[in-house]
């Protein structure tokens, strides 16, 4: 009996170059915060306690949803409004296992946590750089889908 060799979807997204996590703490104000996103043009900020861990994120939908048509003051801090519910992902899932947490969530990004450490964030366009470098020629080779008017 031969062992099918690992694909490409049974890579761990540990191996991946993974994106720096833009980083804010729990008691900083909306208003650096949002400075910081928009100067890194990153939609998605994680929030860290007094002990450096991760404890919520931040994202633009967050933006729309929490400060947006509001009163919101800038003053406020953003451990008062940061999402504590977020999905995140082990270095030791598979591309497979990740994309489809992205796609089930509806997600354009997951942070990657080895314990309590944050290792950086996938996003689809580390997926897609990836895919990129594995199947070249069939990427670039790709006829141009059409959509119907």
């Amino acid at each position: 009996m031969t062992i099918a060799p690992p694909t490409l979807w049974d890579e761990t997204i540990g191996h991946l170059t993974l994106k720096p996590a833009l980083t804010a703490s729990v008691s900083d104000e909306l208003g650096s915060c949002l400075d910081k996103m928009k100067t890194s043009s990153d939609p998605f900020l994680v929030i860290l306690d007094e002990d450096q861990h991760p404890a919520g994120i931040y994202t633009e939908r967050d933006i729309m949803n929490s400060f947006i048509g509001t009163n919101l003051s800038k003053e406020t801090h953003i451990g008062a409004i940061m999402n504590h519910h977020f999905i995140c992902a082990s270095p030791n899932q598979t591309i497979r296992e990740a994309m489809k947490l992205l796609s089930k969530n509806h997600l354009n990004q997951l942070l990657v946590i080895e314990s309590t450490t944050i290792l950086g964030v996938l996003t689809v366009e580390v997926l897609l750089d990836y895919l990129s470098e594995c199947f070249p020629e069939e990427l670039i080779n790709q006829p141009p889908q059409r959509t119907s008017v």
